[in-house]
């Protein structure tokens, strides 16, 4: 397939979309689910061949309860895994190196494409915080980080791998109030575009398949 030909994903930021809430950062919650699927998605556009998390059992750091119930950073490899049904990397335009990022791929068969969003934002109470070493030692803490427009998304995927006709639409959705929750529609042409909110912390995996 030619360039020229290949589905074009373009994803935008919109900023009227309101959420207030406190922000409770721990290992099983929304914010580390958040990151870690945002920096994931970072990682496919490094020189990093293997990326480890501590870890997938259960316990205070694992992925899952005692009753094998998923916790919210378990879904967010859920979603990094489904990806894998689609390796076929298309380039996405609108994301950023913030916390909003955004990863597409089209299936081997092209009958579908699928796009996960993830929405991570710094907890304010862990932003410009003194330095954990004495001078010299460890990071200097970034000043340039700016959220803007973050709080929902307007996307479109343009030339669908099959052409004009029908498609479905599943979403799958983890936020501080939802879990995995799916939603279905359907649509018809050679063209996508969804808008949502998504403010931080959440990501949604997206899959559009032919009908």
């Amino acid at each position: 397939m030619s360039a020229s030909l290949q589905p074009q994903v373009r994803f935008s930021r919109m900023n009227h979309f309101v959420q207030s809430r406190k922000p409770v950062y721990t290992l099983s919650s929304t914010e580390n689910a958040a990151f870690i699927a945002a920096a994931m998605t970072y990682l496919q556009d490094s020189p990093v061949d293997r990326a480890c998390f501590y870890r997938g059992d259960t316990g205070r750091t694992g992925l899952f309860e005692r009753d094998g119930s998923y916790r919210k950073t378990a879904y967010a490899f859920k979603a990094l895994g489904a990806m894998l049904d689609t390796p076929g990397r298309l380039a996405v335009t609108g994301a950023d190196n913030l916390g909003f990022a955004v990863l597409a791929g089209r299936s081997a068969d092209k009958m579908s494409v699928q796009v996960l969003l993830s929405n991570y934002e710094i907890p304010e109470a862990y932003r410009n915080r003194p330095l954990g070493r004495a001078a010299g030692g460890g990071l200097p803490r970034r000043r340039d980080i700016r959220y803007e427009n973050n709080r929902g998304y307007h996307l479109m995927v343009r030339r669908l791998p099959w052409g004009n006709g029908r498609f479905s639409i599943t979403r799958y959705r983890t936020t501080p109030t939802e879990n995995w929750i799916e939603t279905r529609s359907s649509g018809e042409g050679e063209t996508v575009e969804i808008g949502n909110s998504l403010p931080p912390p959440g990501f949604e995996l997206i899959v559009i398949g032919k009908q």
